[in-house]
């Protein structure tokens, strides 16, 4: 059933119905050129990472999800982890 945040009531009471949660991941991202401007600076590149509590974000969501840190899903053509954004704890 998907799209259903809860399950009806005549479908919980139904033994022969199992239901699954999977995780979803799916990312917006915005890439920037960073050779020259403001975003030439690491430091503001740094920021910016800072600045979006991605965690926070993801708990908030209300079903689970898997965090993107790479500019390609994992099963893409071209997924590389070795290109993951590092994870600034905050």
């Amino acid at each position: 059933m998907v799209g259903l945040s809860d399950e009806p009531s005549e479908v919980k009471k139904d033994s022969g119905v199992q239901a699954y949660s999977f995780p979803l991941s799916a990312a917006v991202m915005t890439f920037f050129q960073m050779t020259q401007g403001p975003l030439a600076d690491s430091a503001v590149r740094h920021a910016l990472v800072q600045a979006a509590d991605v965690n926070n974000i993801i708990q908030r969501l209300g079903y689970p999800t898997k965090p993107v840190r790479e500019p390609l899903l994992m099963g893409q053509l071209g997924f590389n982890a070795a290109y993951a954004q590092v994870d600034i704890a905050r």
